[in-house]
């Protein structure tokens, strides 16, 4: 028997989900860190090329998805206007 009075093969299992658990988290972590940094860069370059934004589409942004980000991050180079960024 291992520690804690479970089989060996139990701790490992519980081990393996552990590990598992934590590959996920660090994974999710990465993600939403690149999303955060899509929004920050979207809403800089519209400040840049727009002007002052409002709520709305500060609030737009931020709950777009990653997807999303990018579509808008690609025409927001060149779209003459900012509602044809999120068109």
């Amino acid at each position: 028997m291992a520690k804690r009075g479970f089989p060996k093969w139990q701790e490992e299992f519980f081990q393996r989900g552990i590990e598992q658990g934590i590959e996920q988290g660090i994974q999710q972590g990465i993600e939403q860190g690149a999303e955060r940094k899509s929004r920050d860069v979207l809403l800089h370059l519209l400040t840049k090329r727009f002007g002052s934004l409002d709520a709305a589409v500060e609030t737009r942004v931020e709950k777009a998805s990653g997807p999303q980000l990018d579509a808008w991050l690609d025409r927001a180079i060149s779209a003459p206007s900012l509602t044809e960024v999120f068109e």
